[in-house]
């Protein structure tokens, strides 16, 4: 095909043979236009002669919006990115996959859902088909909640804020919290390899006898005054203490090395007087409503006495000490004083060593007890026969046997028989 030009000088006839040769010899005859185009113009039949060749040795590209023809021939360059892989195989092949390592990518986008493998990614949720996701030695990091229906598994779990939340088994507006105080150094609890409960500090009913060792709690571990308790039982154990002060003690005491004692010589009150039912072993405390005291009037009150001892005394101040069975009268720089004189008439009485009542026990200094009325032993000399009425004789503080004793000279009467002559102690009722 030649090419045809007109240039401006040129006449009309030279553009009318330039023409019809253009027609004729480089378009061809329209005549012989294939009938299956239907196209009418030369353009218009040239873009659908492209057409059907691009649909029988061709493609078309397209994003969704955009489109683009790729005409036999031509080549269609693949570029991938991070974490993507494209390979060509014959006849017409193209592959493009993902790597193993996806480790350069730093987002997927998920419009509805994304299957790798067993693990499906959608919006919202990540899901393994084997109920497990493993991310091995690395840090997972969130700066919101990690919600877990079932078990949360990992070697180190750190928790950047003050508390962690439990919903429990039913999704509802209570939950239990657990909070931390900012901690001043690293702190470490240990949760021991028991089944049981965790204690906290508003508990008072799970804390049992069985969850403490035996010397768990010594007086170290227990502020003091802070055990305040109605009741202790303490069961067949032994309670060992330095001071107990308690309202109500029941139980038997084992040994008791001592009882504190508070002095009361003055309240005007009823004291009653204790006892027990043996002298020895574990025995409970008595009173006897008819026996008491009252520490303002000294005044011991009962129904009726018994003594081991047989005579009435009373304390009188003395010149001096005298052993038992003396004969005392009424003389020297103090009260009373040994009978020097035989058949004296100023006799008081005899010396008691153990009276079965003493009166004026209180007297100060030096003192004796002399029996009044009883049966007390007497010093006496030479040989007696029951009956015998007894006077002072020469012996100072013995005594002797007298058929007609003058007034006022009388010790007492003799109860036994005796015909020893040395001073012995004698069996005698004075008094009478």
């Amino acid at each position: 095909m030649a090419v045809r030009q007109v240039s401006e000088t040129d006449s009309l006839d030279k553009l009318r043979v330039e023409f019809n040769a253009l027609a004729a010899n480089d378009f061809g005859d329209i005549a012989n236009l294939s009938p299956t185009l239907s196209a009418t113009t030369v353009i218009g039949a040239v873009n659908e002669i492209n057409s059907i060749a691009i649909a029988a040795a061709g493609f078309i590209l397209s994003d969704g919006s955009n489109t683009q023809a790729v005409a036999s021939g031509n080549t269609m360059l693949v570029s991938t990115g991070t974490g993507l892989t494209a390979t060509v195989s014959a006849p017409d092949t193209l592959n493009i996959s993902l790597n193993t390592n996806l480790s350069g990518i730093s987002t997927i986008d998920v419009g509805q859902s994304a299957e790798i493998s067993n693990i499906t990614i959608s919006s919202g949720s990540i899901i393994s088909a084997s109920g497990t996701i493993d991310f091995g030695n690395e840090q997972l990091n969130t700066t919101g909640g990690i919600t877990s229906g079932g078990t949360l598994v990992g070697a180190g779990l750190t928790i950047n804020g003050s508390s962690m939340l439990f919903e429990g088994s039913t999704a509802d507006d209570n939950e239990t919290r657990l909070q931390v105080s900012n901690p001043t150094a690293d702190r470490v609890i240990t949760i021991p390899d028991i089944t049981g409960s965790l204690i906290t500090t508003g508990d008072t009913g799970t804390v049992t006898s069985t969850m403490l060792a035996n010397n768990a709690v010594g007086t170290s571990q227990i502020a003091n005054s802070s055990v305040t308790i109605d009741k202790l039982n303490v069961a067949s154990s032994t309670l060992t203490v330095d001071t107990l002060v308690a309202n109500t003690i029941t139980g038997t005491a084992d040994v008791a090395n001592q009882v504190a004692l508070t002095s009361d010589n003055s309240s005007n009150a009823t004291k009653y007087i204790t006892f027990s039912d043996s002298p020895t072993g574990n025995q409970g405390l008595k009173t006897d409503t008819g026996l008491f005291y009252n520490p303002a009037s000294n005044v011991l009150t009962t129904t009726a006495t018994q003594a081991q001892y047989a005579d009435l005394a009373e304390k009188y101040s003395s010149d001096k000490e005298y052993e038992e069975g003396t004969i005392m009268c009424i003389g020297g720089h103090a009260e009373t004083t040994q009978c020097v004189e035989d058949h004296c008439q100023k006799v008081a009485g005899v010396v008691s060593d153990m009276p079965a009542y003493l009166m004026n026990h209180n007297l100060e200094g030096t003192s004796v007890n002399i029996a009044l009325t009883g049966r007390v032993p007497v010093r006496v000399c030479g040989p007696v026969r029951k009956g015998d009425l007894i006077v002072s004789c020469a012996k100072p503080g013995c005594g002797r046997r007298e058929a007609e004793p003058r007034v006022g000279a009388l010790v007492g009467k003799v109860l036994i028989n005796d015909d020893r002559e040395e001073e012995r102690l004698v069996e005698c009722l004075v008094g009478r």
